[in-house]
């Protein structure tokens, strides 16, 4: 790791209740990222990986169960009001995604 945590996701978990079911879309995810570290994520279409990035930015389906932790800077953003997460997608997270 290059430095601090600047993501930090722990047991992360994303069901779905549907009329069939519980579809579980994302099953124990953990991952450490660092500022100046790159990530990919890779997978099958229908894997979760987009379910796993919406879910940290509190953009999933109403009918979504998202458990585990997921900190950025310190910060947790599964519990997060939508005003804070609000925040921090557009002051914080997207700050990141700028280039020089």
């Amino acid at each position: 790791m290059a430095g601090p945590p600047l993501l930090e996701v722990r047991n992360l978990r994303v069901e779905f209740a549907t009329h069939d079911g519980v579809v579980r879309a994302v099953s124990e995810v953990d991952l450490d990222l660092s500022v100046g570290e790159a990530l990919a994520i890779v997978g099958e279409s229908g894997s979760g990986k987009s379910q796993m990035l919406l879910s940290l930015l509190g953009l999933v389906a109403r009918n979504a169960r998202v458990t585990g932790s997921a900190r950025f800077k310190g910060e947790e953003l599964l519990s997060a009001s939508e005003s804070r997460l609000n925040e921090i997608r557009g002051s914080g997270i997207a700050s990141f995604s700028k280039t020089p």
